[in-house]
């Protein structure tokens, strides 16, 4: 059986993704009909949603069960990531002997929400009952500090006796910054997707983009590989994070993942599904993003979609980076006062609740 697709010009690509699209293929008919017979649904699917399911490669019966349902569990093991292994012994070594530790993100949405979570992750670690000494998270103001790891930070940090300085949507291209930190006596550990030529001298480097990495989803963004950083520390010691702690970050995930314009498949559809599910669950989502929902006007009662990540949410985001209140942007993530967060959002105190308009 033969899937025989019709593809676009080199031309017709996305304006800012620069992915191909490919909205013309076709499926030959005995694939439809083995795909249709594999489709775990309780009632029948319609041929335009099979053909779509085939034309992506979902024609076995755990890929499709997988793409209706997915779960956590059907993630990729953490430790396929290059030098996950080191940047995890070096993790626990730290926590166990009650280091101090900082963590440096950067000034898009994808930094912040990775800072955010990276500081959580690290807040809850224990082991053995010790826990990291945190310096509280940091974002670069792009005016003062530019691009990049901070070195002003870095040397403020070893002042203060840190240890151990992990970056996160940063740090893969940071070779200079993290020579001083090595001099200073500090250690670092890289989370990041971006491409570089040098690695830098890093004590380990997770980047599921560098050159001979096997992982098998080359789409994770900055924030995606804390999680698998976070992932990885819970599978190597189950108890030195929360049973499911997991679970409470996946909204940072999916923002993240949303804004920096990452392939919404596999493992990312996954912890995009998982993300939205808190960010709709109005008894889980952190206050900081329901407060930014409010000042959207998405706190009616529809459900959020990915679209209003895109739209609405990464936008307000991005801009405290460009008007320079980029540390209000983690800490209206990481609050967990709800008149803190109202404040940070600019949710005004007696904003007249407008009902949504009845269709007509």
């Amino acid at each position: 059986m033969q899937l025989e697709m019709g593809f676009n010009t080199p031309d017709e690509v996305g304006i800012l993704s620069g992915r191909p699209w490919h909205p013309h293929f076709e499926v030959d008919g005995e694939l439809l009909d083995l795909t249709r017979r594999k489709v775990p649904l309780d009632f029948s699917p319609s041929d335009h949603l099979i053909r779509i399911l085939a034309g992506r490669g979902f024609t076995n019966t755990s890929d499709i069960e997988n793409f209706f349902y997915p779960s956590l569990d059907q993630l990729h093991d953490p430790f396929l990531l290059l030098e996950m292994d080191r940047a995890v012994e070096r993790m626990m070594k730290a926590i166990a002997a009650g280091e101090k530790v900082a963590v440096h993100g950067d000034f898009d949405v994808d930094g912040i929400t990775g800072c955010a979570l990276l500081c959580e992750t690290l807040e809850a670690a224990r082991v053995g009952g010790s826990r990291v000494q945190l310096e509280p998270g940091f974002i670069p103001d792009r005016a003062n500090d530019g691009y990049g790891v901070a070195e002003r930070m870095v040397k403020e940090w070893a002042s203060r006796g840190v240890t151990l300085l992990v970056t996160v949507d940063t740090g893969a291209a940071a070779g200079r910054e993290i020579d001083i930190a090595g001099s200073l006596g500090m250690d670092v550990i890289v989370l990041d997707h971006h491409i570089f030529e040098d690695r830098p001298n890093a004590v380990a480097l997770v980047n599921p983009r560098r050159e001979g990495a096997t992982y098998p989803n080359d789409e994770l963004c900055g924030v995606a590989v804390a999680f698998k950083f976070a992932q990885a520390l819970q599978q190597n010691d189950p108890t030195c994070l929360p049973e499911n702690f997991l679970e409470t970050v996946l909204d940072l995930v999916a923002l993240g993942l949303v804004a920096d314009q990452m392939a919404i498949v596999g493992e990312n559809r996954i912890l995009v599904k998982k993300g939205l599910e808190r960010f709709n669950d109005r008894s889980r989502i952190r206050v900081g993003l329901a407060a930014l929902l409010a000042v959207a006007g998405l706190d009616r009662g529809f459900p959020v979609t990915t679209s209003d990540f895109a739209y609405q949410l990464a936008p307000r985001i991005n801009a405290c980076g460009r008007i320079g209140r980029v540390m209000s942007a983690l800490e209206l993530l990481l609050t967990k006062s709800e008149s803190t967060a109202r404040e940070l959002a600019g949710v005004p105190d007696h904003e007249p609740r407008k009902q949504p308009e009845r269709r007509r």
